[in-house]
C-alpha cells in the first residue's frame, strides 16, 4: 500500500492491493517504503472477521488498553505523520499512480507543520508587529479582548479556520492542542534568546532550538 496521507478520508485500499499498482517509483515522490515487495493482498473476508462486533479486535465493555504505548503517542504519532507527508492531488475515486504524486511537505522533521514556508511566505501566520514581528507565530491569545477560550486556542479566521502550517492539525482537539503546544513553545523559546538576538536572525536561531528539541523527542522518545 502506497505511504500517501492527504487531507481526503480513506475509504478503501483494495485498489493498492493489485498488481498493476506495484512499480517501482522515483526518488523524491510518493511511493512505497519498499519498492522490491510485491504489493499485499489483504483477503477482504479475513479482514471483515478480524473487525466484527466481537471479533478479535473488539475490546467490548474492557476498554483494554496497549500496555507499552502511551496514549499520548498515539497523537504525537499524527503530528510527525502530518509534518512529513501530505498528498493534495491524488483522488480516491480513482487508482492513482504513486510515482505522479508531489508529497506537500519536507520529509526531514523540520516542523514546517508548525512554520509554514516561514514569515515571509507565509506572513499570515505571524506577528507584524512590535519587536517580534516576523519571529513569534500567532496564537488565540494574540485577538483583541480574547476570552479564556480562546486565549488557550490556535488563531482563527472569522469563520473559526484555524490559521496553522498544516490544516489537518486540527482534525481533533487533542491533535489541535499539541500544535498550540508546539508554537507556544517556539514562541517561549523566543523570549528565551531574545537578549541574543533580534530580527530574523532571532527566529531562525528559536526554530533551530525548537527542531533540535523535536528531533531528541523522536529520537528518544
Amino acid at each position: 500500500m502506497s505511504n500517501i496521507h492527504g487531507l481526503k478520508k480513506f475509504t478503501g485500499f483494495n485498489h493498492y492491493c493489485s498488481r498493476a499498482n506495484d512499480q517501482t517509483l522515483h526518488v523524491g515522490r510518493f511511493g512505497r517504503l519498499f519498492p522490491g515487495l510485491p504489493a499485499l493482498y489483504s483477503d477482504p473476508a479475513v479482514l471483515n472477521e478480524l473487525g466484527r462486533k466481537t471479533g478479535p479486535m473488539d475490546g467490548g465493555t474492557n476498554a483494554n488498553r496497549s500496555a507499552s504505548v502511551d496514549v499520548g503517542h498515539v497523537f504525537f504519532g499524527q503530528f510527525i505523520d502530518h509534518d512529513i507527508t501530505l498528498d493534495t492531488s491524488s483522488s480516491l475515486a480513482e487508482v492513482n499512480a504513486p510515482e505522479d504524486i508531489i508529497n506537500v511537505r519536507t520529509p526531514t522533521l523540520d516542523l514546517d507543520c508548525i512554520y509554514g514556508q516561514g514569515p515571509e511566505a507565509s506572513p499570515f501566520m505571524y506577528v507584524q508587529t512590535g519587536s517580534f514581528a516576523g519571529v513569534k507565530l500567532l496564537t488565540g491569545a494574540d485577538v483583541n479582548a480574547a476570552d479564556p477560550l480562546v486565549s488557550n486556542d490556535l488563531f482563527r479566521s472569522p469563520h473559526g479556520t484555524a490559521i496553522i502550517g498544516d490544516p489537518r492539525n486540527d482534525e481533533n482537539r487533542i491533535i489541535s492542542q499539541l500544535q498550540l503546544a508546539m508554537i507556544r513553545f517556539h514562541n517561549h523559546v523566543v523570549d528565551h534568546l531574545s537578549s541574543a538576538h533580534s530580527g530574523h536572525e532571532l527566529y531562525e536561531a528559536a526554530r533551530s532550538m525548537v527542531t533540535h528539541h523535536y528531533h531528541w523527542v523522536v529520537i528518544y522518545d
